[in-house]
């Protein structure tokens, strides 16, 4: 949440702190557990297929997705910021060649940095000066769940900037036999417990 004020000239402007942990003094701590990569018989598709899939379609130079959910998945990691749902809280700038993850370091287990050179971590408090300074001229996809103010720190690029579905959802949604497979298995467990 930002706070939102209004100035002398009735246009809006962004506080770019958050109001949130002013307001909430019992605000439990957050989990630094270490986030963990999936078994690729779990998931059937390395992140080298998926990150080759993600530019097949769309022609721009960087793909900006803020949406954590399509980030586990293309990423095939796991996490524990929320409770009863594995997801890892984070952003991601994606190049042809590069997959610029922002994320809390503290929850990157080293195994992990060195195990895959196309995907840097970087730390979550750098992605709006990171989206600032990509160049002018290049040509940016971004997934339309981002917030305004991430929108408002690229909007002036105009034709450069394309805003559109997250990409990861329609590829997400085309199971592959080892995601079903294991699927059935998960529906059929959860069965079994309910």
């Amino acid at each position: 949440l930002i706070k939102v004020t209004c100035n002398q000239n009735n246009g809006i402007e962004h506080d770019s702190k958050d109001l949130i942990y002013s307001l909430w003094k019992d605000r439990p701590s957050i989990k630094t557990k270490p986030i963990f990569k999936l078994k690729k018989e779990f998931v059937g598709c390395t992140v080298a297929k998926k990150h080759q899939d993600l530019f097949k379609s769309l022609k721009a130079k960087f793909i900006i997705i803020t949406s954590p959910d399509s980030i586990c998945w293309l990423l095939n990691i796991r996490g524990y910021d929320l409770e009863n749902s594995p997801l890892v809280m984070s952003r991601l700038i994606a190049t042809k060649r590069k997959l610029y993850v922002f994320i809390d370091l503290k929850k990157v287990p080293e195994k992990l940095i060195k195990n895959d050179k196309s995907v840097c971590f970087i730390s979550s408090s750098k992605f709006d000066i990171h989206i600032q300074k990509l160049n002018k001229k290049d040509s940016i996809y971004l997934d339309s769940n981002v917030s305004y103010f991430y929108y408002n720190l690229l909007k002036n690029r105009k034709n450069k900037l394309t805003i559109g579905e997250d990409p990861c959802k329609l590829m997400k949604a085309r199971k592959n036999n080892s995601e079903i497979k294991y699927s059935k298995s998960a529906h059929l467990k959860d069965g079994i417990s309910l």
